[in-house]
């Protein structure tokens, strides 16, 4: 599969930085929210248009996002609020984004 996200942008520390909230929170993505919907659809397959438009809405809602700043401004944000699991967070906020790209929420 081709990687479709947009580069990140900023210094090359924020780069760095970001990439790595990036991947963890994608990986989150992929793991809790992308993998479990494909295996209901394969035993649903009526749903299959419905997972179609939310892979969408959620690869629309990280490419809103190139700016590395966005992705650390949510870690440190996550990170002062004392959350625990910061890639899960951020995750969440990208499907509420997502949601609100395809009328869910």
């Amino acid at each position: 599969m081709t990687d479709t996200r947009p580069a990140l942008t900023g210094s090359a520390k924020q780069i760095i930085w970001a990439t790595d909230i990036r991947a963890a929170a994608l990986k989150h993505l992929d793991e809790q929210v992308r993998a479990p919907m494909a295996a209901w659809v394969a035993n649903h397959p009526e749903d299959a248009p419905r997972e179609v438009i939310n892979n969408h809405a959620l690869d629309q809602a990280i490419s809103n996002h190139p700016d590395s700043r966005w992705w650390i401004d949510q870690h440190q944000t996550l990170q002062t609020m004392g959350n625990q699991n910061i890639p899960s967070a951020i995750a969440a906020s990208l499907r509420v984004e997502a949601g609100s790209l395809t009328g869910e929420r």
